[in-house]
């Protein structure tokens, strides 16, 4: 079948305002948030609900077009850009919204629902859907599932696959499965809903899911701290837990050099201390406000830290979070950095970043600049450097090295070297380096035996 052909039968499925040819595609559907990965398409579809993902997957497998599902396009490793080849088609979630139905303490949404307008249902219900990442006003609950993704509430409430209590997807062959939430009790098989969701869409695609509702907190108690170092600001993480009841929703660290780049960048935000502190910690607690602020007060009396910020209102909290949430956003300002995306057991943090320092100084003997920044709580930081003080597209071979080096000190301490971001295209030849060979030939396995034309997002984890 012709290309045109073949374009006229996906606009017979999903209309013809719902198609745009390839050419006509842009930048939105073809290039990643960073601009690091770039494709090309035959087309971009928009279906409106799953009986036309359906077909357009059969029709997909029975011409062996490879199809790429595609949310809201914030990802960090090009797992919803196609390859350069053209022949792809992405199906873009977009259309699938509507209004999601909240029933039980579940809220069901449809894929392409954007992340923050389910926050908002929810909490105009009187529920919290606490899923909170930094794109959530453009981020679709799909690719969120697809990613698995973390997020700032991970420490209490875990990311994305916790959750979720059910969902539908359309397999590679085109057949929709339904994984119902409902009844919550069930050992009837493997977890197909699991293998799904982290999949990055090379199993399916998800079409709706139904999401875990919780009671709101009353009210939230923030803080900065200020640490000497890592070692003092996992001691406040302790200290806070321990007093607060394990209350703590997220506890986030930046160093002296990042937290300067944010007040440069960003000078309309009020900093919490006038002088960057070497590193400061924001915690976050649920109806404990004044056991943390309790925590606080005996980690200056133990000189665990040596200054404390709190708010004063619910609008000067707001903007803690914003002069953290702004971070990643100042480093971009600031030139390009080799980053990280990796995650440590809390008992071995500390030494792996004294190790990483070491690997860093040795590596660049001019000093470059190491920011240990991301969700102390949970382990996973996104250590970022610049090589030799210059921008790692100055020096791409250097660049390589510092990461590969940073992920094989990540494996030495028993950790991940990827924690939230996922595999996408960028990092497939490191999973099939670092992975387990047991473990990465069983998940070749699964995609095998569920796609065994390759046509569900190739080149996305798995190297072709």
């Amino acid at each position: 079948m012709g290309e045109s052909g073949l374009l006229e039968k996906f606009a017979a499925v999903c209309g013809e305002n719902n198609i745009l040819p390839g050419g006509a595609a842009g930048g939105k559907y073809l290039r990643d948030v960073l601009g690091q990965t770039e494709g090309r398409a035959l087309a971009v579809l928009k279906p409106e609900n799953a009986a036309q993902v359906s077909k357009i997957l059969k029709l997909c497998a029975r011409t062996k077009t490879p199809a790429v599902p595609q949310g809201g396009n914030t990802g960090y490793r090009g797992g919803c850009i196609p390859d350069k080849s053209g022949r792809a088609v992405v199906v873009s979630m977009e259309n699938m919204r509507g209004a999601p139905k909240i029933c039980g303490g579940e809220m069901r949404a449809a894929a392409g629902c954007v992340l923050a307008d389910l926050q908002d249902a929810a909490a105009a219900a009187g529920f919290l859907f606490p899923l909170n990442l930094g794109a959530k006003e453009s981020c679709q609950i799909g690719g969120n599932l697809a990613a698995n993704a973390g997020g700032l509430n991970f420490l209490r409430y875990g990311g994305a696959r916790e959750l979720c209590a059910g969902l539908d997807a359309v397999l590679p062959n085109g057949e929709i499965i339904n994984l119902p939430s409902a009844p919550r009790k069930n050992n009837s098989g493997y977890d197909l809903k699991n293998l799904l969701i982290g999949g990055e869409g090379t199993l399916g695609i998800i079409t709706a899911a139904a999401l875990k509702l919780f009671p709101p907190p009353k009210i939230r108690a923030a803080a900065f701290a200020a640490a000497e170092n890592i070692e003092r600001a996992l001691e406040l993480f302790y200290l806070c837990q321990e007093k607060t009841g394990g209350a703590l929703e997220c506890c986030e660290v930046m160093p002296r050099f990042l937290y300067a780049l944010v007040q440069k960048h960003f000078p309309e935000i009020p900093p919490p201390f006038s002088s960057p502190p070497p590193l400061a910690v924001l915690v976050e607690a649920a109806d404990a406000g004044v056991e943390l602020r309790e925590a606080l007060a005996e980690a200056l009396k133990k000189k665990i830290i040596t200054d404390a910020a709190l708010p004063v209102s619910e609008k000067q909290r707001r903007l803690f979070w914003q002069f953290r949430e702004n971070a990643p956003e100042a480093t971009r300002r600031e030139g390009k950095w080799q980053k990280t995306d990796v995650c440590l057991p809390l008992e071995h943090l500390a030494d792996f970043c004294a190790a990483a320092r070491k690997f860093f100084a040795a590596e660049d003997s001019d000093g470059a600049h190491i920011l240990e920044f991301g969700h102390l709580g949970d382990g996973n930081l996104h250590l970022s450097a610049r090589p030799k003080g210059r921008a790692p597209e100055a020096e791409p071979a250097a660049a390589e090295k510092l990461q590969t080096g940073i992920w094989e000190l990540v494996l030495e301490f028993g950790g991940a070297f990827s924690a939230e971001h996922g595999i996408g295209r960028t990092h497939a030849g490191a999973l099939r380096r670092y992975k387990n060979p047991a473990a990465y030939a069983a998940m070749r396995a699964v995609k095998s035996a569920l796609d065994p034309e390759n046509i569900m997002n190739p080149g996305v984890m798995f190297l072709d």
